[in-house]
């Protein structure tokens, strides 16, 4: 590009939930640090979360920016400030969070006209857009921030159904037309799938949004992904571009911290947790509890907020950690969403993790949202033995960590 006017407008519109909005918004800047014009359209609430970040991105020079809409609260009766899914507490919440989202398609449609972006990339979960960017002329883009093999999963299931074979939820089943032989049980499928509820009409309307798309964007790597990363275009018709891997948020319930926290110290190896300052569990107290036993057996090490994750990662001393891009082994454990697939693939398919045990799919921890259920009690929490048994086996008593990412 030689010039400010050659530069590309590309429109960022992320959907209100951290571990899809905080994915995106690092891919814009990604785009904006490679000379791209980007804005990302959000509204007061959720600009505020990562609107200092695009301000010293703006300071350096990168053309970004945020286009911020009015949040129809009132109309929708909505508490001022509440404007997106980790802050909500009821299902009337939901509800009103989703209408007053589906009230902002004709002012993000105008902006589209207005501003006349030469691409718009967007979260799945705004399948109208697809028919906004063909009205104007330009591409769509599909943001998904998880990897190709998750989608192709997924629609392995959605075609063929193989989990209404078996004769119990607990049975295993293979997936077809995978480049992988994958096994799955019906307990780990999302309950949308298992129960054919409006969710999974919503997820019918995506698909069906996506394959009309120019394209998608994948939160993965090609080194990692190659066989799904093809496949996943054979089976949408549509281009993929791996950009990724870009940030993702996970976060436990207190029950899980103190379980992980417990099976981390009785495993005997040493280790370095590295926790938010804001989390709610450090003023129930048992956290610092922990941290002075772990500093006491000099086990382990606590850091709060920000840490140099990849001085740490590289460090030849480290033998674990719950992520790929460092060639480390991990311990899955998956929660929600399409976390059960991602632990296959994992396991399965690079075969560089130890599952800690999690037998059933669940609702998301944090917030509600329209497809959780209130089954608090019933969730299942795994317990600090199992975590024990799978940090030991991870780092050296069953399969040596060198052997597994080989």
């Amino acid at each position: 590009m030689n010039s400010r006017a050659d530069q590309l407008k590309v429109f960022f519109l992320p959907f209100p939930v951290s571990g899809h909005m905080i994915p995106m918004v690092d891919l814009a800047r990604l785009f904006a640090m490679h000379g791209v014009n980007v804005t990302i359209i959000t509204t007061p609430a959720n600009a505020l979360l990562f609107q200092k970040a695009i301000d010293r991105d703006a300071n350096s020079g990168h053309q970004i920016k945020t286009h911020i809409l009015e949040f129809p609260s009132a109309q929708v009766g909505l508490p001022e400030g509440i404007e997106y899914f980790n802050m909500i507490t009821s299902h009337g919440m939901s509800h009103k969070l989703y209408h007053a989202l589906s009230l902002l398609q004709k002012p993000i449609e105008q902006l589209f006209q207005e501003m006349t972006p030469d691409c718009i990339i967007t979260d799945m979960f705004y399948p109208w857009t697809v028919d906004s960017a063909a009205k104007l002329g330009i591409p769509r883009l599909v943001f998904h921030t998880a990897g190709y093999f998750s989608q192709c999963a997924a629609s392995s299931i959605k075609q063929y159904a193989p989990h209404l074979s078996v004769n119990s939820n607990a049975d295993t089943f293979l997936l077809p037309d995978l480049p992988d032989t994958i096994e799955m049980t019906t307990l780990q499928l999302p309950r949308w799938v298992r129960t054919q509820d409006g969710y999974d009409q919503l997820m019918g309307r995506i698909r069906e949004s996506e394959r009309q798309s120019y394209g998608a964007v994948v939160n993965s790597f090609h080194e990692l992904e190659s066989a799904y990363e093809e496949h996943y275009t054979s089976i949408t018709g549509i281009k993929a571009w791996s950009v990724g891997p870009v940030s993702f948020l996970n976060k436990f319930s207190t029950a899980k911290l103190i379980e992980l926290a417990h099976g981390l110290d009785a495993s005997s190896h040493r280790f370095i947790w590295v926790v938010r300052q804001k989390d709610k569990d450090q003023v129930e107290g048992w956290l610092e509890d922990f941290e002075t036993h772990i500093k006491e057996s000099n086990r382990g090490l606590i850091i709060r907020d920000w840490a140099p994750q990849l001085l740490i990662l590289e460090h030849q001393a480290i033998g674990g950690f719950e992520g790929a891009t460092a060639g480390l082994p991990m311990i899955t454990w998956p929660l929600y969403a399409e976390q059960f697939y991602n632990e296959k693939f994992v396991t399965q398919v690079i075969k560089i993790g130890v599952p800690v045990g999690v037998t059933e799919w669940r609702q998301w921890d944090e917030g509600v949202t329209e497809w959780r259920q209130w089954d608090e009690d019933a969730r299942e929490v795994v317990k600090r033995e199992e975590i024990e048994k799978a940090v030991i086996f991870l780092m050296g008593s069953g399969v040596h960590p060198a052997e597994m990412k080989n």
